[in-house]
């Protein structure tokens, strides 16, 4: 277990940074284990210290959403790699990248980052894994990246439970409960026959049954004995 992983509190100092930026990266793993190997290939393949600057740059990024005391903390901390500017290209994605980096900064438990990931992969699966590390790897950043990793260390322990995390299988999707009458239908399914489709005549002649009807009315039948007459031969009294 990483340290004061959910750590969020301004009077920490760089282990705000620290920790929010250790999330964001165990939260890119949940979402990792979910997606093709070959997007997950393309993520890692620069290994932690690559995953460690846009974490970082992500946290600059969200800065300015945070309280205002620990927006301070952030971009004091990391000023002196001058990330702003590259940040800002994270607007790109705004739509995407924002719920993932609210529910990573609010988590507070390996569930909550492990839901964090979900939006990781929706970002994946809608930007791609080649646009969201292009910027990263058309620019020189070896020396600003190499900077980063040593100046502001991610903690101890981040890199070992990123592997464990990306090794371990996603857990299985949440099925809703069937109602308990779905169920009783659907118990004999395989041997209840379905009810009858109601057979429906095609209509009669309507106008040849008033005339009929008219015809025996003459003849003196009214009534009930009438309607017999006219559903078919019963007998009946004359009125």
């Amino acid at each position: 277990m990483i340290k004061n992983l959910f750590l969020r509190d301004a009077s920490a100092g760089t282990e705000l940074i620290r920790s929010f930026g250790a999330r964001l990266v165990l939260a890119m793993g949940y979402g990792l284990r979910q997606v093709p190997a070959s997007e997950r290939k393309t993520i890692l393949e620069k290994g932690l210290r690559e995953l460690w600057f846009l974490a970082m740059l992500v946290v600059q990024w969200w800065a300015d959403k945070l309280p205002a005391a620990e927006a301070k903390v952030i971009n004091q901390g990391l000023a002196p790699f001058s990330l702003s500017p590259l940040a800002t290209n994270l607007n790109r994605v705004r739509e995407r990248l924002e719920a993932f980096v609210r529910a990573t900064y609010e988590a507070s438990s390996d569930a909550n980052l492990a839901g964090s990931g979900v939006f990781f992969k929706a970002l994946l699966e809608d930007v791609g894994a080649d646009s969201l590390t292009k910027a990263l790897r058309m620019l020189p950043l070896d020396a600003a990246q190499e900077q980063v990793f040593k100046e502001m260390a991610p903690p101890d322990g981040l890199e070992a439970e990123f592997k464990q995390v990306l090794a371990s299988p996603p857990a299985p999707p949440v099925v809703k409960p069937e109602a308990r009458g779905d169920r009783f239908e659907r118990a004999d399914l395989g041997t209840r026959k379905a009810p009858p489709t109601a057979v429906i005549p095609p209509p009669a002649d309507l106008a040849a049954r008033e005339k009929l009807r008219s015809y025996f009315a003459s003849l003196g039948w009214s009534g009930t004995d009438l309607d017999r007459i006219m559903g078919g031969p019963s007998g009946g009294a004359k009125t």
